[in-house]
Parts: C-alpha cells; sequence; structure tokens
C-alpha cells in the first residue's frame, strides 16, 4: 500500500523537475531553456524502454489533439478528474476522445489543495465515501486510476494512507484491469 504511493508520489517529484512552477519564475531564462527541451527522436529512432517495457505519456482533457500516434506509448495518465470545493468527482475526462489510442488509458484525479486534501480525507466522512464511490464508478471508463493528491498535511498521513486501502478494496480486482497480475512466489 504504502509503495503504491510512494511510487505515486516519486513519479510526481520526478515530474515537477521537469518544468519550474509558475510561482518560480515568469519566464525562463535563455541559458535556463536549454535544460527544458526536449527533442523528440527523428521517425525510426528508438525510445528508451524500461523493464516494464512501459513509455507513458500524460494527456490534459482539452489537448488530445496534441497527442502523436507515432510514439511507441503504452499507458496515458489522463489528466482532468479534480476534486470539487465540497469533495465531489468533478472534470472526469472524456476517454472517448482517445478512442484512437490503442494502449491502455488510466484516469488521473488531483487534489492540490492542503484543506481540502485534510477535508475529503477524514475517515467516515460523507465526503470521503461519496468521493470513492464517484472514483470506483468514473474508473470504470478506463484501464487504470493514479491518485495525484499534493500538500496532504503530515497529520493527514494516516487518513490518506486508509483512504488508498479503502479506495483499493472498492476497486475490488478491477485494480488489475488492463495489467498482469503479480505473480506470488508460492504459485510457481
Amino acid at each position: 500500500m504504502r509503495i503504491g504511493a510512494l511510487l505515486v508520489l516519486v513519479l510526481f517529484c520526478f515530474a515537477c523537475k521537469a518544468a519550474p512552477r509558475p510561482h518560480e519564475t515568469d519566464s525562463i531564462e535563455e541559458d535556463e531553456a536549454e535544460d527544458f527541451v526536449f527533442e523528440m527522436p527523428t521517425d525510426g529512432t528508438a525510445l528508451p524502454v524500461s523493464a516494464f517495457g512501459e513509455i507513458w505519456a500524460y494527456v490534459v482533457a482539452g489537448r488530445e489533439a496534441a497527442l502523436t500516434s507515432s510514439l511507441p506509448i503504452s499507458d496515458i495518465g489522463y489528466f482532468g478528474a479534480d476534486i470539487s470545493t465540497y469533495g465531489a468527482l468533478i472534470d472526469v475526462p472524456d476517454r472517448k476522445k482517445l478512442r484512437a489510442f490503442s494502449g491502455r488509458v488510466h484516469m488521473v484525479v488531483k487534489c492540490d489543495s492542503r484543506s481540502l486534501a485534510y477535508f475529503t480525507l477524514m475517515p467516515g466522512s460523507a465526503e470521503r465515501k461519496t468521493l470513492i464511490t464517484d472514483l470506483v464508478a468514473a474508473s470504470r471508463n478506463f484501464d487504470g486510476l493514479q491518485i495525484d493528491f499534493e500538500n496532504i498535511p503530515q497529520r493527514a498521513g494516516d487518513s490518506f494512507h486508509s483512504f488508498l486501502a479503502e479506495l483499493k478494496e472498492a476497486l475490488g480486482n478491477s485494480i488489475y484491469r488492463g495489467i498482469a497480475r503479480p505473480v506470488q512466489k508460492n504459485q510457481r
């Protein structure tokens, strides 16, 4: 459980280092711009592939046309789902807009408000129960679900882990939809 949350956090932290945050600078100096330029290889050049054989990309709802079909992408994290001021799931991206993509598409739900995260994660709250129900229902149209909650107060850490455990239980076996199930050592 904690490994999954840590993996999401590590992936997010790695992505954050790739670009400056708006509040850090309004513009990128010319010499700094080189640090943020990523040139795509020419056609026919292989991209590096992880040990898992996956190449992930992220697409923001409303910018689906930016997805290049010639890239060997296995998975897309589809941004757009958010948490409203009252803890409800909103802005779920339309999976049909990526119909041409043949790989797996994972809904990304974000919450970047410290107070909203604390409020929504309260164990036993009606908002938490509703959010979990909404996440399970919305994720049925996707191959996976990625939780991107930022700025979780330290004292809400246990609430976050119990939220993930409750969400995992509510998802049941659907968390393995589209991916290989892990092999247990005693099953070999």
